[in-house]
């Protein structure tokens, strides 16, 4: 029998689930490869050398042998594993809100060194302690941005006209404003008030996701609620699954305040 060809890769945790008795199945994100599904067998037992891959992990160095149907983690060197995202119930929602979106929007096998970037970078923000609802519209912002179709936010989609203190309307469709000129007879837009437009000036901060500062994520809650209401509509307007992790956000938001609560992680 031939020996298994094995290959080595940085990779993230972005889903585990139990398999058998002692083993986990790891859905796993790597800029060299893309998406990789892979088994890390006995990695339930305590005293296993790849007990440490769990959700959210970042493997720098992780060597693989590549099955018929799954590949088999043979090797791995956890260089991260974001504690506090797993003392903190709120932040473990974002997290698997991050790794929710980048799985729904990547391939199997196709690489992406920049979706992988930007959620390592997105989950040590949120590491950091900075706002998780401002950070989760700048984390949408920019995912969407590399699938290629951000929203355009500057100016009118039709005739260019940049934005102005005037009544405009949002169309995921077509993929972001109309000016009061162009919106006429255009249906299923979203209107653009006051605060809507407050929302799309503080988005265009968050593009500029390196120098995030905690001054522009003080934003209102009216603000906050605005950037969500216009990101998740074109968001759900492109992607055809729904994001399971959003139910625990809404639930947690209804009970208040959650403080440092441990989160409970699958495997």
């Amino acid at each position: 029998m031939r020996p298994l060809r094995t290959y080595r890769v940085s990779a993230l945790v972005l889903r585990t689930r139990n398999l058998g008795e002692a083993d986990r199945l790891l859905t796993l994100l790597s800029p060299e490869r893309g998406k990789i599904s892979a088994v890390a067998k006995g990695a339930r037992r305590p005293r296993s050398k790849l007990a440490s891959l769990q959700l959210f992990s970042l493997a720098t160095r992780l060597q693989l042998a590549a099955g018929k149907n799954l590949d088999i983690i043979t090797q791995a060197l956890v260089r991260l594993s974001f504690p506090a995202l797993r003392k903190d119930v709120t932040r473990f929602a974002y997290a698997s809100y991050f790794a929710e979106l980048a799985d729904a929007l990547s391939e199997p096998e196709e690489k992406n060194r920049r979706l992988f970037d930007l959620l390592v970078y997105g989950l040590c923000l949120l590491e950091r302690g900075l706002d998780p609802e401002v950070l989760a519209r700048a984390f949408e912002l920019h995912i969407v941005d590399l699938s290629g179709y951000g929203p355009e936010i500057e100016a009118c989609v039709s005739c260019r006209k940049p934005l102005a203190a005037e009544p405009m309307g949002f169309s995921p469709p077509s993929g972001g404003i109309f000016c009061p000129r162009c919106l006429a007879g255009k249906r299923g837009l979203l209107s653009i008030h006051e605060q809507a437009r407050q929302a799309l000036m503080a988005l265009r901060g968050l593009r500029d996701l390196a120098n995030l500062q905690p001054e522009k994520m003080a934003l209102s809650p009216n603000t906050k609620k605005e950037m969500e209401r216009l990101l998740h509509a074109q968001i759900a307007h492109h992607l055809d699954r729904k994001i399971n992790s959003l139910s625990l956000i809404n639930r947690l938001r209804s009970q208040g305040p959650q403080g440092e609560q441990p989160a409970r992680s699958a495997g």
